[in-house]
């Protein structure tokens, strides 16, 4: 999955892991990220568009748990509701999940990522986060 995402999804640029990126803090520069839809998209309801944020920016993690640190978590929320969050209709809050899987649920584990679940979107928002045509919703 690691060569098809560097070979055919993200940038280029980015090279292969470990990468190098432009800022040190997740998602703080543009050219670090990149919102996909999800190639390989967990069973959910049609309504839903299951998307992925992938960095060349590490997010740092519990050493012994492997799960985010709270400065980390924090970093994420305040990107997705920036990002995703804000600018849905009326906050959008109750549209927008996210999360991220614990070190050893990853399936791909070379490259960062969080997945950003959307209830209820307008296609041509989705169309703008990730610069690809919805093709998951009927």
């Amino acid at each position: 999955m690691t060569a098809y995402l560097l070979s055919h999804r993200l940038p280029k640029i980015w090279g292969t892991p470990p990468f190098s990126p432009a800022s040190t803090i997740p998602f703080k520069d543009p050219s670090d990220y990149r919102v996909l839809l999800n190639d390989w998209p967990y069973v959910i309801p049609s309504n839903i568009t299951h998307m992925i944020v992938w960095t060349r920016t590490p997010i740092p993690t519990d050493s012994n748990e492997g799960d985010m640190t709270p400065d980390s978590r924090a970093v994420i929320a305040a990107f997705v509701e920036q990002y995703f969050t804000g600018r849905l209709a009326g906050g959008g809050r109750d549209q927008v999940l996210w999360f991220r899987n614990w070190g050893v649920l990853r399936s791909v584990s070379s490259i960062d990522h969080i997945h950003v679940l959307v209830r209820h979107v307008d296609p041509r928002i989705v169309e703008e986060w990730t610069r690809e045509p919805e093709v998951y919703l009927v």
